[in-house]
């Protein structure tokens, strides 16, 4: 429960657009059957959905539900919400596993063609719903076209654009931004990452709770250390193919206790390590970063050797192509190809 606290009095300060939208349309009983949350990666758009996502399966009607000045069985139906164990809430996620497919959303319109089953509406939330098959995402317009009454929908997306523009205009859209850099680093720092680490953390990564755990995971530092190797830190910049398929590929490992497959942590590997080129050219494109002196002195090494605009247009391109239907590797090579042809 801290966290969530955490988390809604971080989108109350930070995010006040569409929190304070939510907080009149809850109160003037003017809510959307349906919303779509938009913003880059890392913003708190998923908080602010399980956030409205309790506050409209509790009954609450007085604004977004604070949860700790509910009292204990009220806390208990929020906590399950919050673990995803609630029968009227369906929660898909097109970042985890596989894309959101036809079949989960077919199966999200049987469960609610029937009537709540313990709480006075339902929801589904279909997170980074971008990332849905051309078929899924027909079945989603349908849904969207005919809602049920006591049904609510809470769409994400990283990339609007990708939506199709027939669901954004059946949807409310509130656009999200990034915490700011200091808040996102002290956020950082007082879960014990070292100020290195808290530092890229707060431009790429954006977490508001776990930052500890999240820098020593696989994900992060092999992404650092391709970036590191990108850069001539750390390794031969020209063997950094070579040395993604010998060292930093998981390979098709299966995952085990619930944690992540290979493919997933590659995944998660390749979407950072392009975030990391993204920051290195919005730092050296817009002045000298606040980081370490190595990071410094390689960024005045790039800006030497390339054209800066075409590494960042580069980078944003290759990071949208991050999913499971493209060849990792091969998505890599492309990027390093295209790279190397911004050598001055």
């Amino acid at each position: 429960m801290e966290n969530r606290i955490k988390a809604r009095k971080l989108l109350e300060q930070y995010e006040s657009v569409p929190y304070q939208a939510l907080e009149r349309a809850m109160k003037g009983r003017g809510l959307s059957h349906a919303y779509l949350f938009h913003g880059p990666q890392g913003t708190l758009k998923s908080e602010l959905a399980l956030l409205l996502a309790q506050s409209l399966l509790s009954g609450h009607t007085d604004g977004l539900v604070h949860e700790e000045d509910c009292d204990e069985t009220q806390q208990a139906l929020l906590r399950r919400i919050a673990d995803r164990n609630c029968a009227d809430l369906i929660w898909l996620n097109g970042n985890e596993k596989k894309t959101i497919d036809k079949q989960s959303i077919d199966d999200l319109q049987d469960t609610f063609a029937r009537k709540p089953l313990e709480c006075p509406c339902q929801v589904y939330v279909l997170e980074q719903c971008e990332n849905s098959s051309s078929a899924a995402m027909n079945s989603i317009l349908k849904f969207l076209e005919e809602p049920g009454e006591y049904v609510y929908a809470i769409l994400t997306s990283d990339n609007v654009g990708r939506v199709l523009p027939t669901i954004r205009s059946r949807c409310v859209l509130l656009p999200f931004q990034a915490l700011p850099q200091d808040v996102s680093m002290k956020l950082a720092e007082e879960d014990g990452v070292d100020r290195e680490d808290a530092y890229f953390m707060s431009r790429v990564a954006h977490l508001i709770s776990g930052q500890a755990d999240y820098v020593v995971s696989a994900v992060w530092q092999t992404a650092r250390k391709m970036f590191r190797q990108f850069l001539g830190v750390d390794g031969d910049p020209r063997l950094l193919l070579v040395d993604y398929d010998l060292v930093y590929r998981s390979g098709a490992k299966k995952s085990t206790e619930g944690g992540p497959s290979g493919k997933d942590e590659d995944l998660a590997v390749m979407n950072l390590f392009f975030s990391f080129l993204i920051m290195m050219c919005e730092d050296a494109l817009t002045g000298s970063p606040d980081g370490p002196v190595w990071y410094y002195e390689a960024i005045q090494d790039q800006k030497r050797r390339r054209s800066l605009k075409d590494v960042l247009r580069i980078a944003i391109e290759q990071r949208d192509r991050c999913n499971r239907n493209n060849d990792l590797g091969l998505l890599l090579a492309q990027a390093v190809c295209r790279l190397e042809e911004t050598y001055i």
